[in-house]
């Protein structure tokens, strides 16, 4: 039962996240009309994974997870407030865009480090290959209903609904419970600094070349599809 909350909190939290994500390239699009400012928005969500991912992870390394994925997500639910009533004002989109995408760094380091806590290792495999399907449908379903969404009910509902399901997904993340959060590891602990983990993830990274070549080649592959996010509303409307 407790993976199945997380599994519904994941689904939930992603379904939001990437409803969110798509449709503000369409809501920007149409109140500025400019492709420069869709770009406005993409910069907006992956600068914090730049200056942010790294460090989140360590920090969430130390926290315990239930609370970081229960928090995260009504953080953001709050975030988006703003946007139901000033959704045609720019500068506050990009800031509420980037609010939203700082919290995230700090969700995504969360969600499947604690799937081990909720599991036995004989069902290790076959749960995180449902927790990589409940990613994907809920990324496929946001993407395909943003549109009909937004033209069926408005921009200032959508928001409505986003944060609403942001704290559906908080709720759910509330309901997990598992003993283990509170079993501290066997044998001595070695704590290192958090100036020292963070060298130690760069030497690793720098040190270990299919490590690094797998890192280049995914921010390759999320560069084009940025690219793409980018040029696509304003193609989508005049083709």
């Amino acid at each position: 039962r407790p993976f199945a909350y997380l599994i519904a909190s994941e689904f939930f939290s992603q379904f939001s996240m990437n409803l969110f994500n798509f449709a503000l390239l369409i809501v920007v699009f149409s109140v500025a009309n400019s492709n420069s400012a869709v770009a406005g928005v993409v910069l907006a969500f992956t600068i914090p994974s730049i200056i942010f991912g790294i460090f989140a992870g360590v920090l969430v390394d130390r926290w315990n997870k239930k609370t970081v994925l229960f928090t995260t997500n009504v953080i953001r639910a709050l975030l988006i407030i703003p946007l139901i009533f000033l959704h045609t004002n720019l500068v506050v989109i990009y800031g509420v865009t980037f609010g939203v995408s700082v919290v995230t760094q700090f969700f995504i380091p969360a969600e499947t480090p604690i799937i081990p806590l909720l599991v036995g290792k004989p069902l290790l495999l076959a749960a995180n290959a449902l927790f990589g399907m409940g990613i994907y449908a809920s990324i496929f379903l946001a993407y395909a209903m943003s549109g009909p969404f937004l033209a069926v009910f408005g921009q200032s509902n959508l928001f409505i609904f986003l944060s609403i399901l942001f704290l559906i997904a908080g709720f759910f993340a509330f309901l997990i419970k598992s003993d283990k959060f509170k079993i501290e590891p066997k044998g001595e602990r070695v704590v290192l600094s958090f100036k020292q983990e963070i060298s130690d993830v760069l030497k690793l990274i720098s040190r270990t070349k299919a490590l690094s070549h797998a890192l280049f080649s995914l921010s390759l592959a999320q560069i084009i599809i940025l690219i793409l996010a980018v040029i696509g509303p304003g193609y989508a409307e005049h083709v």
